[in-house]
């Protein structure tokens, strides 16, 4: 059976690939002014972008921070933004916490001192921290050489932290913390923690699942409504778990996927799932779109064929791609003699790992004979999964 599901929807926003859009005017003087901010991105649709590597980001630097921002509010519909950093030895984002937004932060290289809630850890590559809205954060580099961490807030605002930040030090070039934290606080960004948060003990408690049945989207839809209830739960990890959340196999080549999910729906009040995944040669995910939410990937290790809307671009460690709401993407591990990629992705807001399960359990049901591929393809309808062919 061929199964085609496109709509006017995903052929617009495939149009708009690549098109880097202007900034809003608006001016923030204060953090109450982030919300009207927001309400004109809203009003928005996001723009599907691929960047080669960081050095096509936005440079948004100040003193102590390299910054590269990869996908701007205004580029998101302010759902989210992504950025990669680099940090100098000794220099820091001292303690604090985001008056609204969800931090994930993802260490590249070099050693850090993290905090999140309660705990603070020194880390390197692959140590991975999560804090909700009101949890404590901070990042310090402790390291003789730069540091780097792939840094995404959502909703977006601090893209524009960063950016006035850059404009204070071209104009009037300070090298103390002071003016730059100034500007980060207009912006959410709280700094008068004097004493610990109440979800900061919180940190790495167990992940509680939600227990619902999804036969529609509208199923789907109200499980991340329900999530927003839920406290968020805050994650500090050193490294990726040796074993993966599950594993997937490519129906075609037989080629294996194997995503390790480093927060969940559940962790996160619906806002994300974040995970870090190693692709095995000739493994693939064909063109498909999401008219509920964003995916965005990050290339770590190796090769990939990363389809964003309407262009395929081979890509290698350090690239970045954005698939907004109702944009085709797919992903190939195009490299030979057993060489896996390893990549990271986001999908906001949660509910992509309950796709997964489901898919997995249809296609074992299929494989035994108690289930069909209608079955699947009515799953993969109800957790907002489009596929093109």
């Amino acid at each position: 059976m061929t199964v085609i599901w496109q709509t006017e929807e995903n052929e617009r926003s495939d149009a708009l690939t690549n098109l880097y859009r202007d900034p809003v005017p608006f001016k923030v003087t204060k953090q109450s002014d982030l919300a009207s901010l927001r309400k004109s991105w809203s009003k928005l649709v996001g723009i599907p972008t691929i960047l080669k590597g960081r050095e096509d980001g936005l440079d948004h630097s100040f003193p102590g921070f390299d910054v590269r921002t990869l996908l701007t509010g205004d580029n998101s519909a302010g759902r989210v933004t992504y950025h990669d950093i680099k940090i100098d030895p000794g220099a820091s984002l001292p303690l604090h916490y985001q008056r609204e937004a969800h931090t994930y932060l993802y260490v590249l290289e070099g050693d850090v001192e993290l905090t999140i809630g309660s705990a603070t850890e020194k880390g390197s590559a692959s140590t991975f921290g999560y804090a909700p809205p009101k949890t404590t954060q901070g990042v310090r580099n402790v390291g003789s050489e730069p540091a780097r961490v792939y840094v995404s807030y959502l909703p977006a605002g601090a893209d524009r932290a960063f950016a006035e930040a850059h404009e204070l030090w071209l104009a009037e070039g300070a090298t103390v913390a002071e003016p730059y934290l100034a500007v980060l606080e207009k912006y959410g960004f709280c700094f008068d923690i004097d004493d610990p948060l109440e979800n900061d003990a919180n940190v790495n408690g167990p992940t509680i699942r939600y227990e619902c049945e999804v036969k529609t989207i509208e199923d789907y839809q109200q499980l991340r409504e329900d999530w927003k209830s839920r406290p968020g739960v805050p994650k500090l990890s050193l490294e990726r778990p040796s074993d993966p959340s599950f594993v997937v196999p490519d129906p075609e080549t037989g080629a294996l996927v194997f995503p390790h999910i480093l927060a969940t729906g559940d962790d996160t009040q619906g806002s994300a799932v974040f995970s870090d995944a190693a692709m095995e040669p000739n493994y693939g995910a064909g063109p498909h779109h999401q008219p509920t939410e964003e995916e965005a990937f990050f290339v770590l290790e190796g090769e990939l064929d990363l389809l964003i809307g309407n262009q395929t671009v081979r890509v290698g460690p350090g690239a970045f791609g954005f698939a907004p709401r109702n944009t085709t993407h797919g992903f190939r591990n195009p490299q030979a003699d057993g060489k896996q990629t390893r990549f990271m992705t986001m999908n906001s807001p949660g509910g992509h790992e309950r796709g997964f399960e489901q898919i997995l359990s249809h296609s074992s049901a299929i494989a035994d004979g108690t289930g069909t591929f209608d079955d699947l393809l009515e799953s993969m309808v109800a957790h907002g999964w489009l596929v093109h062919v």
